[in-house]
């Protein structure tokens, strides 16, 4: 949302599933408080260990150099159904 209003494209700019900050593809992926539940089991079972990340790409490189290949493509299916769960929220699909 973010990117697109930089666009100047006419869209609300917040996070539409906490409504409380801009949506950059780290938030929507990965900080935003309705995945705390899928971020907490994530951190107890893996290296990855929560940090200030700056971005998306910076996640991945942090996963991709403290886990194992296996690790690193549960994260990628991870963050995939969360991309796929909050444009079923955004879009009004029910799964």
């Amino acid at each position: 949302m973010a990117n697109l209003g930089k666009m100047d494209m006419l869209v609300a700019g917040k996070c539409p599933l906490c409504n409380k900050v801009d949506e950059i593809m780290i938030h929507s992926l990965w900080e935003c408080q309705k995945w705390k539940y899928a971020r907490l089991e994530w951190l107890s079972k893996n290296a990855l260990r929560q940090r200030n990340h700056t971005n998306f790409v910076d996640l991945i490189i942090d996963c991709a150099f403290n886990s194992n290949a296996d690790v690193l493509k549960l994260f990628c299916v991870i963050t995939w159904r969360l991309w796929f769960l909050r444009n079923s929220f955004v879009h009004n699909v029910v799964n």
